[in-house]
């Protein structure tokens, strides 16, 4: 009788990951290599997974959504090791990391895939730089660190961990979408954990050799573009067909900075024959109250960057103002 009540549950067992897989549409086979002779599984997974004796390990999933696989916290790391992450190559390759997007490649045509644990000394951290949701490394970042797709892995020494932060790659090593600005990395892909002591320590574990960043990205700020002519009134039936009537002494546009509102402004620059000028002569537009500052592309793109270095990532809009000079 116990040997036929162990078959019935091993019969439903098998049924219910059957119905299981049926239910998640297209079922694939995840082998887990640990990609070394002296690695293993603890005691505690192995009993929590069926007490499965080898070392071969399978999982049998939906291909839309890539499965967890054993932790840091499952395995126990070679002598002198530590454990960095899964791959889909035995090598560890950056372009080849475990992550939705390649999941989404590996199973798009076939039925089954190989993931490998990747290991490292137990001094050293590994940072995997992410930037497969959204934006891009420069070219000149890819040739200078030998990469070709969007993922950039570093080995640092853990001794000196948090010294390596202000040297990780910055916006200027970043193709950041238009319209945007970049606001720094994350430690998770919903943007909930930015990169800071505090969260990385949240994060920290003595067997724990990899950390995972994501480059956020966050809208610009509006550019509100006003144009003063200090004191000049601009003529009336003029200002209701180009403005509409908006102000005795300036007219505000607003758009949004997508890298070329340096064209907005200079197309909108109200004309010298639209004001009422009394004797004065018009000597052109300026980006400073003292006139120095002539307005150009270069010294335009210069006062947004300033304005916007003075803005936080969630204004609303910063104003740069468009000034008319004039001589008697």
């Amino acid at each position: 009788m116990k040997k036929i009540a162990l078959k019935l549950i091993a019969f439903i067992l098998i049924l219910a990951t059957f119905l299981t897989c049926v239910a998640c549409a297209d079922p694939v086979s995840v082998h887990i290599n640990l990609n070394h002779s002296k690695a293993d599984y603890t005691n505690e997974y192995r009993k929590a997974n069926g007490n499965f004796t080898s070392k071969n390990l399978s999982k049998i999933v939906g291909n839309k959504k890539m499965t967890e696989l054993p932790t840091e916290n499952d395995l126990i790391a070679p002598s002198g090791q530590i454990f960095a992450g899964w791959y889909f190559d035995a090598d560890g390759t950056a372009d080849n990391i475990y992550n939705q997007e390649n999941w989404e490649t590996h199973f798009s045509d076939k039925k089954g895939a190989t993931v490998y644990a990747k290991w490292i000394e137990n001094n050293k951290t590994l940072f995997v730089f992410d930037a497969n949701i959204e934006g891009d490394f420069t070219t000149e970042f890819k040739t200078a660190n030998q990469i070709s797709g969007k993922v950039y892995q570093r080995i640092v020494d853990t001794a000196n961990l948090t010294t390596y932060f202000s040297s990780f790659p910055n916006e200027n090593d970043l193709i950041v979408p238009s319209g945007k600005t970049f606001a720094g990395w994350y430690l998770d892909r919903n943007y909930q954990k930015p990169l800071n002591l505090q969260n990385f320590y949240a994060e920290y574990s003595t067997n724990k050799g990899y950390y995972t960043l994501y480059p956020k990205f966050e809208n610009l700020p509006t550019v509100r573009l006003i144009y003063c002519w200090d004191g000049f009134s601009i003529i009336e039936s003029v200002a209701k067909e180009h403005y509409g009537a908006i102000g005795y002494n300036n007219v505000s546009l607003v758009t949004i900075d997508d890298g070329n509102t340096y064209q907005v402004a200079l197309s909108n620059l109200p004309k010298e024959e639209y004001f009422n000028r009394f004797n004065y002569v018009f000597d052109g537009w300026y980006l400073d109250g003292e006139y120095t500052m002539e307005f150009n592309e270069t010294n335009y793109k210069l006062a947004v960057i300033q304005a916007r270095a003075g803005a936080t990532y969630h204004e609303i809009d910063i104003n740069i103002y468009l000034k008319a000079h004039w001589q008697d």
